[in-house]
């Protein structure tokens, strides 16, 4: 049988929490943060830090509900990162910790990333944010970016096309509100990064077959009804997100090979392009060309990864929307390496050539780029993306500093 105790325990923590905050004292906290910002609440005792459970440079509600929502975890299986007091279980001492901090700010948390070689990397996990924001920025890497799962937005990877393309606003509405409830840690009002998956049953690389008269999708009705179809998950994410900086994942992917001449890039590329002419990015504020690594070092097309950086990069900058206006350009790069032909499918690409990749980005003038990763861990390895990245910044240190 279930116990109910801490759903029982949760509920009287919440009970409290209310209590607190009804108070003179509490309403006092939350009327000077709200008058007089954040900067004038002094920090009073180290182990607040601890309690900015949502590490966002401030103990405040959201804290107290994240706690409150995770009541109960051992720590034995899913993340302890709202284990406020550091004794491995979240408990009613994780509220009450949160409680005696209220208000309270925390400057290393409100300082954002540390200036590194790593400086202006973004890490972008699947439908949740990384377990250690604070490693991560000593790395120089901010986790402000949120990869959207497609059927948040109905367009799961079992959908077939009559159910894609006949999809009405309220299932879309009803499938990415189901979503939001479901996950605490993306705030509808966020302005961080969310980036739109949708990749079945048409992948946005796939665009360009439907205007290729030698394709055997060529269809120049079913491209519009394919566009309208991304159309309406970008409005409706648009209008339920309003503040986030939304993007779409796949536009552009480039093909492998780096080649801007090769047949099969130039129809993908013309199907990228005619789609910002049907207004496909007109409600989008960043779109991501995805230059994860194909090639390995054991595969012979390994040397291409240069110039297929490059190519990816540049194809999202011709980008516009049906305005004349440019988007956002933020170059999606990955941990591994993903190809199911190669011998080094799903392992973790080298420090090398994750350092060669940013090299190109910075040499094209970008200052930002994303990085993906599924979750805490790089795709099918227990090899840590914090441990990954710290690797790769102590590389690109040693790089700068002539040691290598």
């Amino acid at each position: 049988m279930t116990s109910n105790l801490p759903r029982a325990a949760a509920a009287a923590g919440a009970i409290s929490a209310a209590s607190l905050l009804s108070t003179p004292a509490g309403a006092d906290v939350l009327t000077s943060f709200h008058m007089v910002g954040r900067a004038a609440i002094a920090v009073q005792d180290p182990s607040a830090a601890m309690a900015d459970v949502d590490v966002n440079g401030l103990v405040g509600v959201d804290d107290l509900l994240y706690v409150i929502e995770q009541f109960g975890n051992d720590c034995a299986v899913s993340s302890c990162q709202a284990d406020a007091d550091g004794d491995g279980s979240v408990g009613i001492w994780d509220i009450l910790q949160v409680i005696a901090h209220f208000g309270e700010v925390i400057p290393e948390h409100l300082d954002g990333e540390a200036d590194t070689p790593l400086t202006g990397t973004h890490l972008c996990e699947q439908s949740r944010y990384a377990d250690d924001p604070v490693s991560l920025g000593e790395a120089g890497v901010v986790n402000d970016a949120w990869m959207v799962n497609g059927y948040a937005v109905y367009a799961s990877k079992n959908m077939n096309e009559d159910e894609f393309l006949g999809a009405t606003e309220a299932d879309v509405r009803d499938a990415l509100e189901s979503y939001l409830e479901a996950r605490h840690d993306l705030d509808p009002a966020t302005s961080n990064y969310v980036i739109l998956d949708i990749e079945h049953p048409y992948h946005p690389k796939d665009f360009g077959r439907f205007l290729d008269p030698s394709n055997a999708w060529y269809d120049l009705m079913k491209f519009h009804e394919v566009i309208d179809a991304y159309k309406l998950r970008i409005s409706v994410a648009r209008d339920l997100l309003p503040n986030a900086r939304l993007g779409l994942f796949g536009v552009t992917t480039p093909h492998p090979f780096g080649n801007p001449l090769l047949e099969a890039q130039i129809v993908r590329q013309d199907g990228f392009e005619a789609a910002g002419a049907a207004g496909l990015y007109d409600e989008l504020d960043v779109v991501c060309p995805v230059i994860y690594q194909r090639y390995g070092p054991s595969d012979s097309r390994h040397h291409l990864l240069e110039q297929y950086t490059r190519m990816g990069a540049e194809s999202a900058l011709a980008l516009q929307r049906t305005d004349g206006t440019s988007l956002e350009v933020m170059p999606l790069m990955s941990l591994a390496v993903f190809n199911g032909g190669s011998a080094d499918h799903k392992l973790p690409i080298t420090v090398e050539d994750l350092a060669t990749q940013i090299a190109v980005l910075e040499d094209l003038g970008f200052q930002d780029w994303m990085i993906w990763a599924g979750n805490d861990t790089i795709a099918d390895t227990d090899v840590l993306v914090t441990d990954h990245l710290h690797a790769l910044l102590a590389y690109m240190e040693d790089l700068a500093s002539g040691d290598m």
